[in-house]
């Protein structure tokens, strides 16, 4: 079953651009132009430890990537590099799955927030989560809390699972633009926590007890 639950207030939450200039000869009168390599920082803040978007954005400068990165080309059903938001540069990824009652799965390709940093920032400034894809927070051990929308765009359905990994409540969550934004809090604690496009559990026909698996 799915539920919208809320208290009233709560604590709020790279890129190489790499630009090489080859060297060209000039008939005219230049003997040639040597290139230089630019690098671009990230931007990244946090506010606050219980949030799903919160103050701080990550924001992209250039398009090349670093060269290394095995998620490039994308497990299957992953999407397509082209529709990959901005904001995702630098993030862990990683795959789940989730598994009913009756042995049907829904394989997701995931970015992951790991630490207090992304878990404080979340989905903050986002453009949008593509087909197949969902934001998934890990903590080191189960625990309370909630989820707050300051400053995500689209509105979000979220499912807590336990130590276990099952799936104990999923919530609705809609765009905020109040000041302070509700908090959204399941009522006992998880381990996980994954973010989808709203509806997108309802779509699959997830409910409380399938199982998340993390496949990473």
């Amino acid at each position: 079953m799915t539920r919208r639950r809320v208290r009233p207030h709560a604590r709020g939450r790279a890129v190489l651009g790499a630009a090489a200039g080859a060297g060209a000869v000039l008939a005219l009168a230049l003997a040639g132009l040597a290139g230089c390599a630019t690098e671009g920082e990230s931007s990244e803040g946090a506010s606050g430890e219980e949030a799903a978007g919160s103050e701080g954005a990550a924001e992209s400068e250039g398009a090349a990537s670093d060269g290394g990165n095995e998620d490039a080309a994308g497990p299957a059903g992953a999407p397509e590099p082209a529709d990959v938001p901005d904001e995702a540069e630098g993030w862990p990824t990683d795959d789940v799955v989730l598994t009913g009652p009756d042995g049907a799965t829904v394989p997701l390709h995931v970015w992951v927030a790991d630490d207090q940093d992304r878990r404080a920032v979340g989905l903050m400034g986002w453009s949008h989560l593509p087909e197949g894809t969902g934001m998934l927070f890990e903590y080191p051990a189960s625990r309370d809390g909630g989820f707050w929308m300051k400053g995500v765009r689209f509105p979000l359905s979220i499912a807590f699972a336990d130590d276990a990994g099952t799936v104990t409540e999923i919530i609705e969550m809609d765009v905020c633009d109040d000041d302070p934004c509700p908090v959204h809090e399941p009522e006992g604690q998880y381990r996980r926590a994954l973010e989808l496009p709203q509806g997108r559990f309802q779509e699959h026909g997830v409910e409380p007890g399938w199982q998340l698996e993390v496949r990473g």
